[in-house]
């Protein structure tokens, strides 16, 4: 049986210094907060003060200036944006 694989962010959390996030397909990913300094420096409100893209291809901390992919995360490649803000 193949299971069709959804990239799209359902859910975050942060566990044990990890960023942690679950996916359409029910997969779950953690990555070392060291990955990502912003957020490795916030408070714990910061970190929570998140939002899923509409899409779900990527999560935003408006607040710390902080986006990344569903496709970082899952070592696909790195994007940017057109309006020099960064995402990973």
């Amino acid at each position: 049986m193949i299971v069709p694989l959804d990239h799209t962010i359902c859910d975050v959390k942060f566990q044990r210094r990890s960023l942690c996030v679950e996916f359409g397909d029910g997969r779950s990913l953690c990555a070392p907060l060291e990955w990502f300094p912003i957020l490795n420096a916030a408070r714990g409100s910061q970190l929570d003060d998140f939002v899923i893209a509409d899409d779900g291809m990527s999560v935003a901390w408006p607040d710390l200036g902080e986006v990344v992919s569903s496709e970082f995360l899952l070592g696909r490649r790195v994007s940017g944006s057109a309006r020099g803000e960064r995402m990973l």
